[in-house]
């Protein structure tokens, strides 16, 4: 997913300044564009926060307010088409229905899509995120681990060291491209409904996105690699994705999931009994079930307020 340029579209006042606060991202250098929606139907917002959901597909809007949407839309003569993106989380896979509008005139096309979602991916991206950093921030660097600890916290068993390793990529791709001067936002930003205030029917009707005039980058500070296979200093990326999260990467030692076995004080040899197979509990990583939805819960909060924010402030997704 590519960057944009700073938009600057041909209107005035209070639209203007709103239109440049949105989270907008381009695809490409066609039209389209990816509008990403902060407030969700209840029934998308309750899968993210619980995973649980009865529903095999779930839409980004209610029904009433698609409709109303649609109807605006082909009142002003624009064409809507609804798509699909398949998705796994908590160990279900469901399909999410967005909406997609263009503007035959002009050839833009606006999707808008839930925040979370990560086109042509099949993962939340605050699935590769969380991977990401955890790898940096681990002591022990390893990561395989890291994409267990990953699956097992956002139940995706099947996430693999791979995904990390090009989740790393990705984010030091933009850590050069962007050049942040300072981290992200952690916090979800107050803004406008982009589907009330007029947004998206200025942007459909040609608002251009042209480029800013080119300016010498300021000074950043060099951060060197801290292991082979990390190209991102664990300080560079905590000044650009967030402070304070360490604990939210930290593993549990081994001895703190292990127990001791009961000593035989008796003084004549123990009976020999039928040893009974125990069920095994796969947990790979030993980290509790509460600590792990304490971790997803609060990294759940904290992405969504840096995922808006590099769109609104850089016009690129997290990853």
């Amino acid at each position: 997913m590519g960057m944009i340029p700073q938009l600057k579209p041909n209107l005035q006042g209070k639209l203007e300044e709103t239109i440049n606060k949105l989270p907008l991202i381009q695809d490409d250098g066609e039209g389209h564009a990816y509008l990403l929606i902060k407030d969700l139907h209840p029934g998308m917002e309750r899968y993210i926060q619980t995973g649980k959901t009865e529903s095999a597909e779930l839409h980004v809007f209610t029904e009433e307010k698609e409709r109303l949407l649609i109807d605006g839309w082909q009142k002003d003569g624009y064409e809507y088409k609804y798509r699909s993106h398949p998705m796994e989380y908590m160990g279900r896979k469901i399909t999410i229905k967005y909406l997609q509008v263009s503007n035959p005139l002009t050839g833009i096309k606006i999707s808008l899509i839930p925040w979370f979602m990560s086109p042509g991916h099949p993962y939340p991206i605050f699935l590769y995120a969380y991977a990401a950093l955890h790898y940096i921030n681990s002591e022990q660097k390893s990561m395989k681990q890291s994409a267990k600890a990953a699956g097992a916290i956002f139940g995706v068993p099947g996430f693999n060291k791979s995904t990390v390793s090009r989740s790393i990529k990705s984010m030091e791709r933009l850590l050069h491209a962007c050049q942040m001067d300072g981290p992200l936002s952690t916090a979800a930003p107050a803004m406008t409904c982009p589907t009330e205030s007029g947004c998206i029917t200025a942007l459909l009707r040609g608002v251009h996105l042209t480029g800013t005039p080119e300016k010498e980058p300021e000074p950043k500070a060099v951060y060197p690699p801290s292991a082979p296979g990390a190209a991102i200093h664990p300080k560079a990326a905590m000044h650009a994705f967030g402070q304070n999260q360490k604990e939210l990467y930290e593993m549990p030692k081994p001895n703190e999931t292990t127990h001791k076995k009961n000593r035989d004080t008796r003084k004549r040899p123990p009976r020999q009994r039928k040893k009974e197979k125990k069920p095994v509990i796969s947990n790979p990583t030993g980290i509790p079930a509460r600590r792990k939805e304490e971790i997803r819960l609060a990294y759940l909060s904290l992405c969504k307020g840096m995922v808006l924010d590099a769109a609104i402030k850089y016009r690129c997704l997290l990853l």
